[in-house]
C-alpha cells in the first residue's frame, strides 16, 4: 500500500535494479556536522525512495539529481531514507541517512552489510526497523527476535533506533503493544516507529484531527519520541490534501515529543492507487510541485 511494498512489486519488473548498488562516497561533512544536523529545530526526514536512484542512474529522469540537491542544501530536512540499507548516492551526504531493516531479509546478507558499510562511515546513525510488520505477517515475537540484533548494534556502534513502524489501523496498536512489552530496559527503543494516513473521504479537518489525536497517543502510550517515518493525505482534492500536509507540519514541527516526520510523495508518480496524485511532492519532470516546494522551503 505504500512505498517499500509498491516498489518491491515494481522491482520484480525493472531489470534495471540490479544496478542499484551505489558505491559509498567520502562524506562531504564530518560526523560531528551530521550530527548537528540532525538534531538541529528541521524535523522533516525526505522520503526519497529508492526508485528516484534507479531513474537517476538509468538516465531516466536526470532532473531528480538537481531536485536531490536543492532538498538536501534547504536546510527543511534533517534526515533522508528510502526504506534500504544503502545511501542513495544522488543525495548528498551533507544530508543524515537514516538506514532502514524494512524486512526480516534485510537482517542478513547484501542489506545488512550495506547497512555496515554506512555505519562506517556515518557515526551515530538513526537505524529504523520493520516496515508495517502488522501488514508483512511478521508477529511481534518475531520481531522482537530480530530486534535484539539491533541492540546489539547500539551497543557495539552507537546507533539509535527506531521501532517497527506500524499501520494506523487498530489492529496495529494491539501488535505494537505486544512488541513493546518484550523489549523493555536495555532493549528500549530511543524512538517509537509512526504511519499515519487519511482516508479519501473525510474532510481535511477530520483527518488533521485524527491524525493529531492519534500521533499524541501513541506517545502517551510509550512515552519515547515519535518518528514518523510515512504519513500524508490520501484525498484527491488538492485543497484538501495541501490543508493536510501544511497544517500538520506546522503542527508536528510544534511538538516537542515528534523527533521527525516524513511525507510520502518524492516520486515522479504516485507510488500505487492507494497514493493521491493531490499529495505528490514531486512532478514526472523530477521537479518540484508547489506542495513540495512549501516543504522544503524554495
Amino acid at each position: 500500500m505504500h512505498f517499500v511494498q509498491t516498489f518491491k512489486s515494481v522491482a520484480s519488473l525493472v531489470a534495471g535494479l540490479a544496478l542499484v548498488s551505489p558505491t559509498l562516497a567520502v562524506p562531504v561533512e564530518t560526523t560531528q556536522e551530521l550530527s548537528q544536523r540532525a538534531s538541529s529545530g528541521a524535523k522533516r526526514i525526505l522520503l526519497w525512495p529508492w526508485i528516484n536512484t534507479n531513474e537517476v542512474e538509468n538516465n531516466i529522469a536526470p532532473a531528480l539529481k538537481a531536485t536531490a540537491s536543492t532538498l538536501a542544501d534547504s536546510g527543511h530536512f534533517k534526515l533522508v531514507a528510502n526504506w534500504e540499507t544503502w545511501h542513495p548516492d544522488e543525495v548528498p551526504k551533507s544530508l543524515a541517512f537514516s538506514p532502514q531493516l524494512a524486512t526480516r531479509d534485510h537482517f542478513s546478507g547484501e542489506r545488512w552489510n550495506q547497512l555496515m558499510d554506512v555505519l562506517s562511515w556515518q557515526k551515530d546513525a538513526i537505524v529504523q526497523s520493520l516496515n508495517e510488520p502488522d501488514l508483512a505477517g511478521v508477529s511481534a515475537a518475531d520481531a522482537a527476535n530480530l530486534w535484539s540484533q539491533l541492540v546489539n548494534l547500539r551497543k557495539s556502534h552507537g546507533v539509535k533506533l527506531v521501532t517497527p513502524a506500524c499501520t494506523s489501523n487498530p489492529a496495529s496498536k494491539d501488535w505494537l503493544s505486544d512488541f513493546m512489552g518484550r523489549v523493555g530496559g536495555d532493549s528500549k527503543p530511543d524512538y517509537l516507529g509512526v504511519h499515519f494516513y487519511t482516508t479519501s473521504t473525510n474532510s481535511a479537518d477530520q483527518e488533521i484531527e485524527y491524525a493529531k489525536n492519534y500521533i499524541t497517543e501513541q506517545y502517551n502510550a510509550y512515552k519515547i519520541p515519535v518518528f514518523i517515518s510515512e504519513i500524508s493525505s490520501t484525498s484527491r482534492d488538492p485543497a484538501a490534501a495541501k490543508k493536510f500536509i501544511e497544517d500538520m507540519s506546522n503542527w508536528m514541527d510544534q511538538q516537542d515529543f515528534v523527533f521527525g516526520y516524513g511525507f510520502t510523495g518524492w516520486s515522479r508518480k504516485p507510488a500505487d492507487e492507494f497514493s493521491s496524485p493531490a499529495a505528490q511532492l514531486l512532478n514526472e519532470s523530477g521537479g518540484l510541485t508547489d506542495l513540495g516546494k512549501w516543504l522544503a522551503g524554495v
